[in-house]
Order: structure tokens, then sequence, then C-alpha cells
């Protein structure tokens, strides 16, 4: 089956090619190379020129990320390589349900306020579901979103995070689209691991901030383990969002589309004013390369990658990890 998606940059390719693997084709774009190669599994065919990764959800997942915006439905290609008519007029059918479907499934949401990237997971967790399943859409039944949650749990190993988020998808389809509220009640969520978090220690966090000689890179860093900001935050503040004088920062329209403050260390206001005073940023803290844009999520998760590797930590931490860090910490730096 090959699934053409044309993402906000480029157009990309998808198609399966038996063993359990996805070919992705694309036009050669450094920047793109350079996030497929984050793909867990993924692997260059260099005599036939495309990229395979593995025909798991959480691998597609990565890739829609990588190429852009799966709310594009009207440009997908749902079309299967079948030759007799009668087989495709209904696959063309079964296309038509899907995509009037899933309209409806991203107007309700966006109706209801959910944020860009919450509807961008229930599509393409609805999206699998459906194309994978040989019947048509609107002949579903509860049964066989159990058997998929079941397979996405035991057969693909995926975590338990991303299978409750597939079974959030699915009752968001089922209460709010066909209006099946006591049906979506019989769907259960996978229990979660309970795992404890990686965490640095205090001499690691000094290591870490003593490889970055960059001045913005550095306050980037330091406001993620000093004000418990999460990445998406740290690169969306606004210089009115600081109040240096009362030590807080307001975080606003954050996960949930919930506006919190958060407290800031003496260490943090000490080189946000020095950040300031030598790059004088007009509106964002964070700019980038366009002014009237902030910097890229994945620009400042480069940044603490770099770093990590540069002060030879070996622990699987993210900047995320960051968060989980005590805030008083940094200020006996």
């Amino acid at each position: 089956m090959a699934l053409s998606i044309y993402g906000d940059v480029i157009p990309m390719k998808i198609t399966k090619i038996g063993k359990g693997r996805l070919a992705i084709q694309f036009p050669y774009s450094e920047h793109y190379v350079e996030r497929i190669r984050n793909i867990k599994g993924r692997k260059w065919h260099q005599d036939e020129k495309y990229w395979s990764i593995p025909d798991i959800p959480e691998a597609l997942d990565e890739v829609y990320r990588i190429f852009g915006n799966n709310e594009s439905l009207e440009n997908t290609d749902c079309s299967k390589d079948i030759s007799r008519k009668d087989a495709i007029d209904k696959q063309e059918t079964n296309s038509r349900e899907l995509l009037e479907i899933l309209k409806k499934v991203l107007n309700s949401m966006t109706l209801r306020g959910y944020g860009r990237k919450t509807k961008k997971a229930y599509i393409g967790h609805l999206k699998r579901f459906y194309e994978n399943l040989d019947k048509s859409p609107e002949s579903v039944t509860v049964g066989d979103i159990e058997a998929w949650i079941l397979k996405m749990s035991v057969e693909n190993e995926c975590s338990s995070a991303y299978t409750n988020q597939a079974v959030s998808a699915f009752k968001y389809l089922l209460k709010e689209v066909f209006n099946r509220h006591n049906v979506a009640l019989q769907l259960t969520r996978k229990k979660k691991e309970k795992k404890l978090p990686d965490v640095l220690d205090q001499k690691e966090i000094v290591r870490l901030l003593e490889c970055i000689s960059n001045k913005k890179h550095k306050l980037m860093i330091m406001l993620a383990y000093s004000a418990g900001l999460r990445v998406s935050e740290i690169v969306s503040l606004k210089i009115g969002d600081i109040y240096m004088e009362r030590g807080m920062i307001h975080v606003r329209q954050a996960k949930g589309k919930k506006d919190r403050f958060t407290l800031l260390s003496q260490t943090a206001i000490i080189s946000l004013k020095e950040y300031i005073n030598y790059y004088k940023p007009d509106n964002w803290l964070f700019p980038g390369h366009d002014p009237d844009r902030y910097i890229t999520v994945r620009s400042c998760q480069k940044v603490f990658e770099k770093a990590k590797e540069k002060a030879g930590i070996k622990k699987p931490v993210s900047i995320h990890t960051l968060r989980y860090h005590n805030l008083n910490k940094i200020q006996t730096f």
C-alpha cells in the first residue's frame, strides 16, 4: 500500500516493502535526512536510494512529525494498488468516508479548543487504524478498536502512554462524532509503567552548563532547570513574560492551555540580565533567524544534546529531564 503525504515543505511518499518495514522517499534535504537519522531502526538503502523504518505506529508517528502537517487531509491518497475495478471503487468509497470522519473529528476538536499537537496525534491514530482495516469506516465495531489496541500493546509493544493516547482518540471519536457515549466507556486504558525518571546529579548539571559558552544557549538550559519549563515554553517566552524584580516568569497558554507563574533563581536572573543587555531581544526572548518568530523546539533540544555529549554524560536524559530537578539547586552555581 502506498501513501502519499504532503507536508508543509516537501512531498514525501511511504510504501510498504514487506518484512515489517516501510520505505520513505523524498527529495534530498539535509534537514530531513538529519531528522530521519534520529528514528530508531531507520536504514538507508544505497542502491535504491530510499530510507526505511520499522512498520510500527511510533516510527510512523515520528515520520509524520518530521514531514509536517497531517491536518492537510485533502492531500492524502489512501488508494490501494488493486487491479479489479470493483475493489478500487470500494476503496475509493472507503477513503471518502474516512476523509469525512477525520474532518468531523478535526472540526470538533478545533471548536472545543484542542491544541495542534493533540489534534495531530488523534488524527494520526484514527487514520492508521482505519487504513489498516479491510472494511467500511462506518461499519467499524468496538471489537475492531479493542483488537487494534491489543495489537498495539502486545504485538507492537507500544508504550502505555502511546497506547492510552490512542484510547483517548477512539473515545473522542465514539463520544463526540458518533454520539456513542455508553460504548466509549467500554474502552479501558493500559496501566502505566511505574518508572523512576533518570536524573542528573549536581556535578553533572554543573559540567553540562560549563560546556556551553554561548550565552543564549546556556540561558535556555538554565531556564529549563531553574524554572522547570518545558522546551516549548522556553522557546516561546517573550520579554514581557519575565518579571525579574519579582523573580517570576509568566508562562502563557502552556500545556492544557493554562497560564501559570514559575519562580526564577537569582543565578537565572543574573544570566537573564546579561543576555538581554548583550543580545537586546525586542519581542521574543529567543528569536529565530526570522526575528518575528521564535527559535524552534528542535534547536533548543539540539543545544542540550550537544552539551550533554560534550560533557560526557551517558545517561538517557533529555532537556525535559531537567524539569524533574529541584528548582533551588541552580542557585548554588
